[in-house]
């Protein structure tokens, strides 16, 4: 388990500001839900598993696939301010044969839990909390690794080149938030 005490700097400077973060798209059903992959359904499952056990221990990863569906868990328990969290991402890929590839549906949620109360009002993505994430960055980045596991693309995006490669915003938290930002192995 890993140990934090941050949230990144150019979300809470943009919330600070009052300006909105910016988002490739206001429709994140489509990036959730159009994405193609020239790979069989157990293939795609499986890229989709490399990319979440990327960012972080094994011991911090749950995998579970039920026929062409898989859900793929990562913890965080650390500190955020002075509060100790529990933060829980939950990724559910299903893969749907189509011709000789597949047609993937993707949704992620973000749970905080605090585990005490201290008093303090710790700052959490308001864009991820408690729900299905609601912007398209987060996806576009998990099918660009995708892409990348699968060798349809040259290069895994780190999430420090997210904003320059692929012109994300800092919401990048269910990939990104204190995880590991080294690409796997193909």
């Amino acid at each position: 388990m890993k140990f934090a005490l941050t949230l990144p700097a150019a979300l809470l400077l943009t919330a600070c500001a009052g300006q909105q973060v910016p988002l490739w798209s206001k429709d994140v059903r489509t990036a959730a839900q159009s994405h193609h992959v020239d790979a069989p359904p157990a293939e795609a499952l499986a890229a989709a598993a490399k990319v979440v056990r990327a960012t972080a221990d094994a011991r911090d990863v749950n995998v579970k696939v039920d026929g062409n569906t898989e859900t793929l868990t990562r913890y965080y328990v650390g500190i955020i301010g002075t509060a100790p969290v529990t933060i829980t991402y939950t990724f559910t890929l299903t893969a749907t044969p189509a011709g000789k590839g597949s047609d993937l549906s993707l949704s992620m949620k973000a749970d905080r839990s605090e585990l005490q109360d201290d008093g303090f009002n710790t700052a959490f993505n308001p864009l991820l909390d408690g729900a299905e994430v609601m912007v398209a960055d987060p996806y576009k980045l998990f099918f660009a690794r995708m892409d990348y596991v699968l060798g349809a693309r040259p290069d895994w995006v780190a999430c420090a080149a997210a904003p320059a490669v692929l012109g994300a915003s800092m919401a990048l938290d269910p990939l990104c938030f204190r995880a590991y930002d080294t690409p796997p192995a193909r």
